[in-house]
């Protein structure tokens, strides 16, 4: 039997526990959220088939729960095999000090890139790598770590070692494709991504990174290409939906890029609502729809008040509107938080809003 969830077609596995067993209640309740797969080896299903074996500490957002399976996008996972965002760093840790070993670090610093804390990540890829100097996957968070630092020479250095050690390690070839268009080395990202999507073809995240490259290169028809695989592949993957809205926007398609951003705001409320607000508040903006920009760059500013492309938006805003009393508040505001590269030319536009504002 087929089904259809957001676009994306997702076969049942033929074998399934009954709708009501055990904790079925809290297991549909991770609907919409996302779990952390416990160990090595976890299988993802198509049908009667294994599609994929999963490695400890990735992390699968839940789509739909059917009995004692999670529907995830990347086929069917059984519900032991995962669990949930809250539990996995208590379990990874008790792993670690009932049996210290390569994998369950690394599987732990996986997590911490989850959530952002790359300096725990990285010191447990380094505990990883001297437990098991060959283990690949703690090459490959070490990296990430890295990258997420702004180390990225290291971080490159770190994602080849894990290639040299699994050439078959996808996620490497993907993250260094991404550390690839950081330093601005665009087909050496073109060429990693590719490989990763050849090693797997349902990588959203080789996709995005790929389009990421080639919106730097401003080739947004590929750019957006790329980002629909990959929102194809994962309609709720919101890096996607915001960068192809950016696209959008670039080429003027205004309502288009709306439509993302609005789907990557209800996708994820979470996911940097700094940049996904000022995102969308610049279409509207565009659209000279002045009152729904603004109220945009304010939830931006929520986020972040020392947001200075949102202080700059909101002057600017104010100024088309002919109000500059506004405009020279926050334009004053974008200048306090200023770097001495930029405050030159911030200070000019505020000395043409006050000139304004003295003429009314």
């Amino acid at each position: 039997m087929t089904r259809r969830i957001f676009g994306a077609a997702l076969l049942y596995p033929i074998l399934l526990a009954p709708h009501g067993a055990a904790g079925a209640e809290q297991l549909a309740r991770l609907v919409g959220q996302q779990v952390i797969v416990r160990a090595d080896g976890a299988e993802a299903f198509h049908g009667q088939t294994a599609a994929a074996k999963l490695p400890g500490g990735m992390m699968l957002d839940v789509l739909r729960v059917n009995g004692q399976w999670l529907g995830v996008t990347r086929g069917w996972v059984r519900s032991s095999q995962v669990m949930d965002c809250g539990e996995a760093l208590r379990f990874f840790t008790a792993e670690i000090e009932a049996r210290p070993n390569a994998r369950a670090y690394s599987h732990r610093s996986r997590l911490w890139c989850h959530h952002g804390d790359f300096e725990r990540a990285l010191a447990d890829a380094d505990q990883a790598i001297r437990l098991d100097a060959q283990c690949a996957a703690a090459w490959c968070n070490r990296g990430r770590g890295q990258a997420g630092l702004g180390r990225i020479d290291e971080a490159i250095s770190s994602f080849s070692r894990a290639i040299e050690f699994d050439h078959s390690l996808a996620t490497a070839y993907t993250h260094r494709g991404r550390a690839w268009t950081e330093k601005g080395e665009f087909e050496k990202a073109h060429a990693d991504c590719r490989q990763a999507l050849k090693l797997d073809p349902k990588s959203n995240v080789a996709y995005y990174y790929r389009g990421r490259a080639l919106a730097r290169e401003r080739r947004s028809n590929e750019a957006i290409a790329d980002f629909t695989h990959a929102i194809q592949l994962h309609p709720g993957y919101v890096p996607a939906l915001n960068d192809r809205g950016i696209e959008y926007v670039r080429r003027r398609q205004y309502a288009l890029a709306i439509k993302d951003f609005d789907a990557a705001i209800k996708a994820d409320p979470r996911f940097d609502r700094v940049q996904v607000h000022y995102n969308r508040g610049n279409a509207w903006f565009a659209l000279g729809m002045h009152r729904r920009a603004l109220a945009d760059y304010r939830a931006s500013l929520r986020q972040d008040a020392d947001y200075q492309p949102a202080l700059v938006a909101m002057a600017a805003c104010y100024a088309h509107q002919g109000n500059f009393d506004d405009a020279s508040e926050w334009q004053r505001k974008a200048v306090e938080v200023a770097g001495r590269a930029d405050r030159n030319e911030l200070l000019a536009t505020l000395d043409r809003y006050s000139l304004r504002m003295a003429d009314e």
